[in-house]
């Protein structure tokens, strides 16, 4: 009796995962949720029918989305080195020294967020922090948008650089 509707409804759903997924599977997954459905219905909530008919669909959706985050797309590795390879990472050297900048910007990211999140007397730090270093605001932007002296802004930005630069000398990664 229910079968249109499941073959309908897995129809509408393989629209939008074909390319990861058959439609016999997507008709087998329909008869399963039918048969979580008739167990999950409530009478007292709607007819069965209703409920039925705009839950199939949702519940194949729900499961189509999860599905398609676990597929992944083969590619031809060929393609691949061609499209990913990097022309300024063509040797040993460069690709290290590339690797250490990501590691010091992610050092850099994470001091900031610490300070900025460090309890001071007021918030100019916090906003210097987040807009100048972790940002791309000025310092006399900064100071236009807290109301205060730019040199204030200077002077917070230079004990942050050097209260940066005290952890990076006492820091295990730097020193190579």
């Amino acid at each position: 009796m229910f079968k249109p509707l499941i073959l309908k409804s897995a129809a509408i759903v393989h629209r939008f995962i074909y390319k990861h997924e058959e439609l016999n599977d997507v008709i087998q997954q329909g008869y399963l949720q039918f048969i979580e459905l008739t167990y999950a219905y409530d009478p007292s909530i709607s007819q069965f029918s209703y409920y039925i008919k705009s839950m199939l669909e949702r519940q194949l959706r729900a499961w189509s989305k999860k599905q398609s985050r676990y597929v992944a797309t083969a590619m031809d590795s060929a393609i691949i080195n061609n499209i990913l390879v990097d022309p300024a990472l063509c040797d040993r050297n460069t690709v290290y020294l590339q690797f250490n900048e990501l590691i010091l910007m992610d050092e850099m990211q994470d001091f900031m967020k610490a300070r900025a999140n460090k309890k001071a007397r007021s918030a100019t730090v916090r906003e210097v922090c987040y807009k100048y270093f972790l940002g791309t605001h000025s310092c006399k932007k900064i100071a236009e948008e807290l109301d205060i002296s730019y040199h204030a802004v200077y002077e917070v930005i230079k004990r942050i650089e050097k209260e940066y630069r005290i952890f990076l000398e006492q820091n295990s990664l730097i020193g190579f």
